[in-house]
């Protein structure tokens, strides 16, 4: 399963992991979030989820601002701006 949506990312994962526990199907069922908040480490310290998808806000930005002044300085904008993601798991911790 796979939990996102666009303001509660960890949070539905959270949120399916307890509809999950209510079923009977926990440790049945693999809940990966995304954007590792502290509740959503905490469950994944705990194994309510398997993990979380990280993302890089710092280089986001840096790629826009980058990207905004190449384009007002007459250089081309490329259609797609690759940005590494990480995980975070129990082995994290």
């Amino acid at each position: 399963m796979f939990s996102h949506t666009s303001c509660l990312l960890t949070d539905s994962a959270l949120g399916a992991a307890t509809a999950i526990e209510a079923a009977g199907k926990a440790g049945k069922i693999v809940i990966v979030g995304y954007d590792a908040t502290p509740e959503g480490q905490k469950a994944i310290g705990n194994g309510k989820l398997y993990g979380d998808v990280v993302q890089n806000p710092r280089e986001m930005g840096r790629l826009a601002i980058k990207t905004v002044w190449d384009y007002f300085e007459g250089g081309a904008v490329k259609p797609f701006i690759p940005v590494k993601v990480g995980t975070y798991t129990g082995e994290s911790h």
